[in-house]
């Protein structure tokens, strides 16, 4: 999990999820300075939730009814997209 590069406080898995969902910058709760997901983890969140995806739905599929398949691999999709907090990088956000 990433910390604050001011304070050093630990962010919250919630609070960089959320982040994950918006436009990417979260706020440090003890210090308040801006952080920013950076360009390279905004692209392994999008690889962790959509490669798997894809892959199971174009190759790996067990079922031939389309639905279940959608909802099978909707669950990986969210299972990696729960764990990106995990890897998320940011960086400090300057304030012009």
């Amino acid at each position: 999990m990433p910390d604050c590069k001011n304070c050093n406080a630990r962010l919250r898995w919630s609070q960089i999820l959320r982040a994950n969902l918006s436009y990417g910058i979260t706020e440090c709760n003890k210090c308040g300075s801006k952080h920013q997901i950076s360009f390279k983890s905004r692209f392994v969140v999008y690889l962790m939730t959509t490669f798997p995806f894809l892959i199971y739905g174009f190759f790996l599929t067990p079922f031939t009814n389309v639905f279940l398949t959608l909802i099978t691999g909707f669950v990986i999709a969210c299972v990696g997209f729960l764990l990106s907090p995990f890897v998320v990088k940011f960086e400090m956000r300057s304030e012009l």
